[in-house]
């Protein structure tokens, strides 16, 4: 019971977190330059075959970014642990809505692990459809 308790927590500290805003510009200079237009979060609380908790997520999100050279993708903050417990953050993909992947690289910061979806060669303007992406953590 206690197991899914922690399933339980950490889907209520994730649906929390997903209201502050995990998202910014991947530009640090501006972290408030594109609109998220719409935001979808679909989560799978399950156990695994050692009866863990376990939660998949997948997030969709359609983000307008201005049309001009300014962004190179978004940053992504997941907390990697709740009440003491390590949540074992493992990326599964993320796409676009024809299912191409973007590239992406993680980070740690402030206890999140972070996404940094886009490339840093590469300018993003314009309306960015179904950013998808999946993650799990045990």
């Amino acid at each position: 019971m206690k197991r899914f308790g922690i399933g339980l927590g950490l889907a209520l500290l994730i649906i929390t977190f997903l209201g502050l805003s995990p998202f910014r510009s991947a530009d640090a200079q501006s972290p408030q330059d594109f609109t998220i237009e719409s935001f979808q979060a679909d989560y799978y609380l399950s156990k695994d075959a050692k009866n863990v908790s376990t939660m998949r997520v997948v997030e969709t999100i359609d983000a307008v970014f201005p049309n001009f050279n300014q962004n190179h993708g978004i940053l992504r903050a997941i907390p990697k642990e709740y009440k003491g417990n390590n949540l074992s953050i493992a990326i599964q993909s993320i796409t676009n809505a024809d299912g191409v992947p973007y590239k992406f690289t993680t980070s740690t910061d402030s206890g999140n692990q972070v996404l940094k979806i886009g490339d840093a060669a590469t300018f993003v303007q314009g309306s960015k459809s179904d950013i998808t992406y999946a993650w799990w953590a045990h």
